[in-house]
């Protein structure tokens, strides 16, 4: 389907900017700098006029949730990778960020990986909680409970969580 098809029906507002879209409630805008590794996968491709080419995930965002205690990163799949998006964010909005919810593609990440995902929570985010889902994989949960303790929780369909 086409934007021009699409804009019949509504209000399309295409950007690669930060975008408020409830009070509080943003889109990351487009995330460029992408210095760690992305949330990746070989099944993923775009049709070009080269042909199939691995997917940039160009159009990969989440949401930033502002409250008084500080921001919540909510994340669909993170293709651009968590770090990278948590960068993004704290670069865009500001911190301190108080939690991560949804899915950060790390189900096929190596330990290697997965320990240098959390030094840097750790390091970077020492006051930050995470309730993961979806793509994170229970093994990437684990390894971060194993660590990080009850500041990771597992969040899946249905549950709610409510930040003052």
């Amino acid at each position: 389907m086409k934007e021009s098809d699409l804009s019949h029906y509504f209000y399309l507002k295409l950007t690669d900017e930060a975008v408020e879209v409830e009070p509080d409630l943003w889109t990351t805008g487009a995330i460029l700098k992408r210095p760690e590794r992305m949330g990746a996968s070989k099944h993923h491709l775009i049709h070009t006029e080269e042909g199939w080419l691995p997917d940039p995930y160009l159009d990969d965002l989440s949401l930033v949730l502002k409250t008084p205690a500080g921001n919540v990163l909510i994340c669909g799949c993170c293709h651009a990778g968590i770090l990278n998006t948590l960068y993004h964010a704290e670069e865009k909005f500001g911190g301190p960020f108080i939690a991560v919810v949804g899915g950060t593609h790390l189900a096929v990440a190596d330990d290697e990986y997965l320990d240098f995902i959390i030094d840097t929570f750790e390091e970077r985010y020492p006051g930050c909680d995470f309730y993961l889902n979806h793509c994170t994989g229970t093994h990437a949960i684990r390894r971060m409970q194993e660590r990080l303790g009850t500041r990771v929780k597992p969040f899946l369909a249905g549950d709610r969580i409510q930040f003052q």
